[in-house]
Parts: structure tokens; sequence; C-alpha cells
């Protein structure tokens, strides 16, 4: 049902549980945080605990750019360690530099044209314009509705459920003003909005 509706941002699009013995740790990360909520929504107790708290994706994601820090076999935690120092010394030198927006595809194909706007409204891109415009479809914030409330109401997170009957207004929209990525997921005759909290993936 969700396979082809992720963005492109999403470097795997969802696979059925059945193949869940050859998921990557970005493929668990999307299911935690994207797919997760919609597909056991109705099925999973809510006493459960947060997942998120014990997710090691963080960790597995973060060997790779240990292992690039190695560059020869003698003394690898010495290395490691003296790489991490100059890092953090360069970054602390760079901190006062604005952080940039993570990168984002922009398109008015569905799954690469919902956004986020700074008021928490969603915009659905129609058309590109070549002088920095875009021309979308607007739902405000408080035309939408929470898809849960526990452990809080989801709009707390900018998590949305807006119905397919919902009227939308038609503007004109910089694309410097598209604050947030957000998967626009079908669900119970409408779309749920997952706003994104990391740029493109790259495939492992």
């Amino acid at each position: 049902m969700l396979r082809g509706q992720m963005p492109s941002e999403f470097a795997r699009q969802p696979r059925g549980l059945q193949e869940l013995d050859r998921w990557k740790a970005t493929e668990f990360r999307q299911f935690l945080l994207y797919t997760g909520p919609i597909v056991l929504k109705n099925t999973v107790s809510s006493q459960l605990c947060s997942l998120n708290d014990i997710c090691c994706f963080p960790y597995e994601n973060y060997l790779q750019q240990i292992k690039r820090l190695v560059r020869t076999g003698q003394n690898p935690l010495e290395q490691v360690s003296k790489r991490l120092v100059e890092i953090e010394h360069a970054q602390g030198n760079s901190s006062a530099q604005p952080k940039a927006k993570p990168q984002m595809y922009i398109s008015s194909k569905r799954r690469d044209s919902c956004f986020l706007l700074e008021d928490e409204s969603f915009a659905f891109v129609q058309e590109r314009r070549g002088d920095g415009t875009a021309v979308c479809d607007v739902v405000k914030h408080r035309h939408t509705v929470d898809l849960f409330d526990k452990p809080c109401p989801s709009k707390l997170l900018n998590i949305a459920y807006i119905g397919n009957g919902r009227r939308f207004r038609r503007k004109e929209v910089k694309e410097k003003d598209l604050n947030r990525k957000v998967a626009c997921l079908p669900f119970n005759n409408g779309s749920v909005m997952i706003p994104l909290l990391h740029g493109i993936e790259h495939s492992c």
C-alpha cells in the first residue's frame, strides 16, 4: 500500500514484513518514524513503550563515519580519537554560521510535493515556476485532525490527518519558504502528513 509513496529523500521504499530479516537500519527507522504509526494504528496497544527511546539506528549509522576516520590498520582507536578532536575543533570555529536546511527534492509529483510552511500549514506543490516560486494548494493547521492522541496529540509534532474532502486554498509560495519536507501517505480515504526528520538518505 505504501510502496512508491515515500518521498525521494528515502533510499528505499517500504518492504513487507515478510522481508523483515533483510531490512536495513534505514528501513527500520522508516517504519518506526513514518510508516509504522499508520500500518500499526488500531493494531498495537497504546500501552507499549516508545521504541524510538531504544533505537540503535544512530549507532549503526555512525559506524560508517567512524570507519572512514581510520586510515591504516595500526592504532585505530588513536586515529579515531585524533580525527574526532580535529572535527570538533573545526565545528567550533564555524558554529557562528547558521545551519543550512536539509537538502530536499521539490516536485509536483505527489510523493515529493508536500511541505510544511512556517505557520504549520501544509503546502502541496502543483506547479514550479522558474522564478523561485511555486503554485501550491495550502491547508491550514487548524483544518487538519490528529492521527493519534497518546502520548500526546499528534498535531503537536505536526503529524496530521487530512480527509480527501478537505478544501485547499491555492496560492503562490516562495520555494525558500517551503520549510520542511513532509511524507504524505494514504490512509482511510485521506492522507497522513508526517514531516521528515532528516535530509536525503544514501543507499548503504
